[in-house]
């Protein structure tokens, strides 16, 4: 439970006014990510005119989603929560931590919609974004396009 957590991005929330639309974003959706019992210690919160969005680390899918994010919409307010604090970032900043949370992370490929450990890839070592790409060096020197190479995932 990130109570704490909760709080900070209500607050947030309240004092800018947002979102117009879309309000149960914060007081359903975030809440309810926020306040059960995986809720995520370090994540990173975008606060928009038209809903929210919460990210959490270690999540390849995550990385591509706020890599997208960061295009639709220049306005948008974005945060990292880091354990005590709401700290407000830049949109690349953000995502180059989500993406830094990969490192150490299992390449799966996804098989017959399974996910299988590929050996022959590896783990990430290192991570490399330049939006709208990002791409990921494993410890088997593969490099992987998270934007495209959909068989092999991060998780």
């Amino acid at each position: 439970m990130n109570l704490k957590a909760y709080r900070a991005i209500e607050a947030e929330a309240a004092r800018l006014g947002l979102p117009t639309t879309y309000k149960t974003d914060v007081t359903v959706h975030d809440r309810a990510a926020l306040t059960g019992d995986d809720a995520a210690p370090i994540f990173v919160w975008v606060l928009r005119g038209c809903g929210t969005l919460l990210y959490r680390y270690d999540c390849a899918a995550n990385v591509v989603a706020a890599a997208a994010a960061c295009w639709s919409d220049r306005d948008a307010h974005w945060y990292i929560w880091d354990d005590d604090e709401l700290l407000a970032v830049t949109p690349d900043d953000a995502v180059a931590e989500l993406a830094e949370s990969l490192i150490g992370q299992p390449v799966y490929e996804t098989m017959y919609g399974y996910a299988v450990p590929n050996e022959q890839i590896g783990t990430v070592t290192n991570v490399v974004v330049g939006l709208p790409h990002i791409r990921i060096l494993t410890s088997n020197n593969v490099w992987v396009d998270l934007n495209t190479e959909f068989g092999l995932i991060v998780v």
